[in-house]
């Protein structure tokens, strides 16, 4: 049985999200970063990089959200996380999870704790982080126009992880009105059973 360790509506979501969608009986840790649970001994011990999420699986304990839903697809390609090493989709799916990974989520991280970004003014990286991120939904806009997921007909792990991500804008007065395409997809991906699943223990726990 799996273990999640997690903290609500953070970038563990897309985790929680996966293991739904995998159907298996898992465990739900919480670790609340608000409160810095995330910086315990307890914790620490099971991950010294003190970051959520951490799925335990067995003896093994993975961490970085794109690593764990990689692995997850790994050992449940039936399920669908990722295209098959066959599918033409499978290139993308990996470029994109990563994308979200690597670029999408450190610009978020930069508008949350612009102070650990710089020696100088945390106000100038927030404004430019802000801007970063508006150009990203721009472009995610765009992208969405024609295709309804992502990778193309059917939502993968990268879907899971821009999901996520998409319910933050708001907490910085970041409209999602001005990306009409994005507001669509978030209702698309909120309509999988997976997500909805995963959103709904999440909210009786905030």
């Amino acid at each position: 049985m799996y273990t999640l360790f997690y903290s609500p509506f953070s970038c563990s979501l897309a985790v929680n999200i996966a293991l739904e969608k995998i159907g298996e009986e898992f465990e739900l840790v919480k670790i609340d970063v608000r409160k810095g649970m995330h910086k315990t001994d307890y914790f620490l011990k099971l991950n010294k990089h003190a970051k959520v999420p951490l799925l335990q699986d067995g003896d093994q304990f993975i961490d970085q959200g794109a690593g764990i839903l990689h692995y997850l697809a790994d050992k449940h390609p039936a399920k669908n996380l990722m295209p098959t090493i066959n599918e033409p989709e499978r290139g993308i799916a990996i470029s994109t999870l990563f994308y979200m990974s690597n670029t999408v989520h450190p610009t978020f991280a930069m508008v949350f704790y612009p102070d650990r970004f710089t020696l100088g003014a945390p106000s100038d990286v927030f404004d430019h982080a802000v801007i970063s991120v508006k150009q990203i939904l721009t472009e995610l806009n765009q992208e969405l126009e024609n295709i309804p997921f992502l990778c193309g007909n059917k939502p993968y792990a990268a879907d899971y992880y821009l999901l996520t991500m998409l319910n933050w804008p708001q907490l910085f007065k970041i409209s999602l009105e001005d990306y009409p395409n994005l507001i669509a997809y978030k209702t698309r991906m909120g309509n999988q059973p997976e997500v909805s699943r995963a959103i709904e223990k999440e909210i009786a726990v905030f």
